[in-house]
């Protein structure tokens, strides 16, 4: 047997129990008038279809206000990404006016060699974008609750005696982890 997964919005649970109402409707008024005999029947579809839409009402409400909720949790970079050459330090990022904000976790790379960065927070999407040689990158992000945080750097072209990326992340100013890799800086927080 195949079986179909379909997303929440797309199950098909709105347009039939529409359909069955409109059926339910054409069927009483054929009972009316004397050209069908399930008057009870078509009565009963009405009722069910009718009750049967309002769930589908309420749910859809309901799934889109636990998403919209869920959202309004994730990170937020407090300002755009600081790049600077290699041994000066990046731009301070403006500080944010959000006194709601808990925490505070930087992220750090510098770059030996020309290299990917990639870079997610929580449910956010990630953040790819290539760094030349000798530069030194800085996200800050705010956050009301710590989630799992990645960065890494991998070169374009690794060579064999390559100097190394570094990758650092900081949370509410303590360095909870800092790597450093000629082939790859992979650098991740779990609380």
């Amino acid at each position: 047997m195949l079986w179909r997964v379909r997303s929440p919005g797309r199950s098909g649970a709105g347009r039939s129990v529409a359909i069955r109402l409109i059926f339910g409707i054409v069927g009483t008024l054929r009972a009316n008038r004397g050209q069908a005999s399930n008057k009870g029947l078509a009565i009963t579809a009405v009722v069910l279809s009718a009750i049967g839409l309002v769930i589908c009402v309420l749910w859809t409400a309901a799934f889109g206000k636990a998403v919209n909720d869920a959202g309004n949790g994730l990170p937020t970079a407090a300002a755009p990404a600081a790049v600077a050459d290699a041994g000066s330090q990046p731009a301070a990022a403006a500080p944010t006016a959000d006194p709601a904000a808990k925490h505070t976790v930087v992220l750090e790379v510098t770059t030996a060699a020309k290299s990917n960065l990639q870079w997610g927070s929580g449910f956010t999407e990630n953040s790819q974008e290539v760094l030349e040689k000798g530069k030194t990158w800085s996200q800050t992000l705010t956050m009301d609750d710590l989630v799992f945080t990645s960065v890494s750097a991998t070169p374009v072209e690794f060579k064999m005696g390559s100097k190394d990326n570094t990758c650092k992340i900081t949370v509410d100013g303590k360095v909870v982890v800092e790597q450093h890799n000629s082939v790859g800086a992979i650098c991740t927080y779990q609380p």
